[in-house]
């Protein structure tokens, strides 16, 4: 196990950007626990990050190529991991066909200032 503050680490499919805090991965391609999916709006997610802060921003890629945001939260009450993604406000899932206005959220919106990218 490696201790990382901050980083990016390429991915098949996408990449996976690590915001404020930071997280223990594995380097020997283990996979880690996947915390179960909840899909929310905006200003609930606002709500839920004013009490945690973020342990994980996940930006990937599908296999029709629009980009998906997924942020992975430390839940103090449960002392466990919960990812969520953003719904449009019609409550369809929100997908982005550039990667830029999402790490553009992360900077602007959710104050995620630290990040490193490491392509293989």
């Amino acid at each position: 196990m490696k201790r990382r503050k901050f980083a990016i680490r390429w991915r098949k499919k996408g990449i996976l950007f690590i915001g404020r805090g930071s997280c223990t991965s594995t380097l020997s391609g283990t996979s880690e626990h996947v915390p179960a999916m909840r899909l929310v709006k905006s200003p609930e997610l606002d709500v839920i990050l004013d009490q945690s802060p973020i342990e994980k921003a996940i930006v990937s890629q599908t296999k029709d190529g629009h980009w998906v945001l997924t942020i992975r939260v430390h839940n103090q009450k449960s002392d466990q991991l919960e990812d969520y993604q953003l719904l449009t406000a019609r409550g369809a899932k929100r997908l982005w066909s550039d990667p830029r206005p999402i790490f553009r959220l992360l900077r602007d919106h959710y104050n995620v200032k630290v990040g490193s990218f490491t392509l293989a």
